[in-house]
């Protein structure tokens, strides 16, 4: 199985990516992705929304795991955990 967590953030958003191989583990990847705090919000959304299936086109997980976000600005743009099959 091979898995991308996502740390969501509008300015930084987290990701890593680990492969499960029986119970081996193995950490292949981990990164941030940036927004410019700049740039208006629907640009910097757009931004992420690439960057994001980018990162799904090319890495290929079979699953992806999304952190809840707690804090109270983000709360109207980001939804509860979800496991998606890819």
């Amino acid at each position: 199985m091979f898995v991308l967590g996502v740390d969501p953030g509008l300015s930084r958003c987290g990701y890593g990516l680990v492969r499960r191989d029986g119970r081996q583990l193995t950490a292949e990847a981990a990164g941030v992705i940036r927004t410019d705090p700049n740039d208006a919000l629907a640009k910097r959304l757009d931004d992420l929304q690439y960057d994001i299936r980018t990162l799904i086109e090319e890495q290929k997980p079979d699953e992806i795991a999304v952190e809840e976000s707690y804090s109270k600005s983000m709360q109207r743009l980001l939804c509860k955990p979800v496991m998606l099959q890819v």
